[in-house]
């Protein structure tokens, strides 16, 4: 609104004339309002636009700044010269340019002293206003919507996902938006790639690579790691595939044309699949069970009128050495995080260790599939340059030593415990959707405007 024109247009001969200090010329007023009244408004600020040096002007007598500070003094001093009440208004408040600095016309009239000058201060009562909180009761005709869209013996595909479950813990009030309510955002077709492209690009063209490294066996060899690594032009092979089937939707016999932002995005995807390569060779030999493997578990909930749903999602890759089944979850962004203990993950906080809740979930359910030893990990590839970095997943108190999730046995009994705990609570009648007191969840939620946070 500060850099705002508007046009005004006033009668020339009744009432309130609205004009600028030179429309004033040779007119004289009874009453007087003088807006804006701040150096830099009047007189107004502004460099000379010539390349033709202050001294180099004034000695050759041609037009500079001081000429244009004495013309609207002179337009100032006669137009105040005949009114009879004067009203002049100034800014105290510094923005941008604006140092909320008196013009020295109005320092010159208090310092003068021969005028009756009246001074009144004006403020803004201003208070912190905080909007209403906004919560949904789960009403009986809620509760039914709620039931019916995920009761498998409805509807046999519907299903929670690790991520809906994580906006629950998250936001209940967003998890009704979006898994109750409903509410879609629309699709924008960008030449953009956002976060989720990105991800999708990455994953596929993993997936793309460990298809072809084990066309004759399930085995990962440490040499055939290494000797692709060593051919960039290949790995930006599989990346640009990837790029052509779910950015460009393109066939593959097409060549799209790459912008500047998308080329950069095409090299730091084939970057992250050469340090994901990279780091799988200090792990091979491995066998690769699968990659985008779809899991899912069906739960009955007791507390629900007996209600059975199910819970699953797709688990980016599984493999498996020495006896240990490894469940990896891929992240192209965030820190790393370690799990103080199991209640951490069900408990709504600033940082809950929302990546780790998704990839335990996955091996709650796979462990109830095979009896191998499953070991949750987390791989997060732009980290994954270095020597030293682990996928594994650690566990312990603050300032104490940690202990590796190897073995998630250890552990299921109670994370399984809680997480029927949990969904009891998303059926519970009692319990409403609420706002997050963590607001700065709100930050990129599409919900916030409705929300008003």
């Amino acid at each position: 609104m500060f850099t705002s024109n508007i046009p005004f247009h006033g009668e020339p001969a009744v009432g309130l004339q609205i004009m600028g200090v030179l429309e004033t010329r040779n007119l004289d007023f009874k009453n007087l309002i003088i807006l804006s009244l701040n150096e830099g408004q009047l007189p107004p600020s502004g460099k000379d636009t010539s390349f033709i040096p202050y001294n180099l002007r004034k000695a050759f007598g041609m037009t500079t700044a001081d000429h244009r500070d004495a013309m609207y003094a002179y337009h100032f001093y006669r137009l105040i010269q005949r009114a009879e009440n004067i009203t002049l208004l100034y800014n105290t408040s510094s923005n941008g340019l604006n140092r909320g600095e008196w013009s020295r016309y109005l320092l010159q009239l208090l310092v003068d002293q021969t005028h009756d000058i009246s001074r009144e201060v004006l403020e803004t009562g201003q208070s912190l206003q905080t909007g209403k909180e906004i919560h949904v009761e789960k009403t009986p005709a809620i509760l039914s919507v709620l039931k019916a869209g995920y009761d498998i013996n409805e509807h046999p595909k519907a299903c929670f996902s690790p991520s809906a479950l994580n906006t629950y813990l998250d936001c209940r009030m967003k998890f009704y938006y979006t898994y109750v309510a409903r509410l879609r955002i629309p699709n924008e077709i960008s030449t953009e790639i956002d976060s989720a492209t990105f991800g999708s690009i990455l994953h596929y063209s993993a997936e793309l690579i460990y298809k072809d490294l084990t066309i004759r066996d399930k085995l990962i060899r440490k040499e055939d790691l290494e000797k692709l690594l060593h051919n960039k032009v290949k790995i930006q092979d599989y990346a640009n595939v990837a790029f052509k089937k779910l950015f460009f939707c393109a066939l593959p016999e097409e060549e799209p044309e790459y912008n500047g932002i998308q080329l950069i995005n095409l090299n730091v995807i084939t970057s992250y699949l050469s340090q994901l390569i990279r780091n799988d060779s200090q792990y091979a030999p491995f066998e690769l069970v699968a990659m985008e493997q779809e899991v899912e578990e069906a739960f009955t909930l007791s507390m629900a009128d007996g209600i059975k749903i199910k819970i699953g999602g797709i688990i980016d890759r599984i493999d498996c050495k020495d006896g240990i089944l490894r469940i990896v979850d891929y992240k192209t962004g965030g820190t790393p995080k370690t799990l103080v203990n199991i209640e951490q993950l069900f408990t709504p906080a600033e940082d809950r260790p929302n990546n780790i809740f998704q990839t335990f979930l996955y091996a709650a359910i796979i462990s109830r599939q095979q009896k191998l030893t499953v070991a949750p990990a987390l791989l997060y590839i732009h980290r994954a340059a270095s020597e030293t970095y682990s996928p594994v997943i650690e566990i312990g108190e603050p300032r104490k030593p940690k202990t590796s999730v190897n073995d998630f046995s250890l552990y299921e009994k109670e994370f399984r415990e809680r997480l029927l705990l949990l969904l009891e609570e998303i059926y519970n009648p009692h319990e409403p959707f609420t706002q997050t007191p963590y607001t700065a969840k709100c930050q990129y939620c599409n919900f916030k405007a409705i929300c008003g946070r």
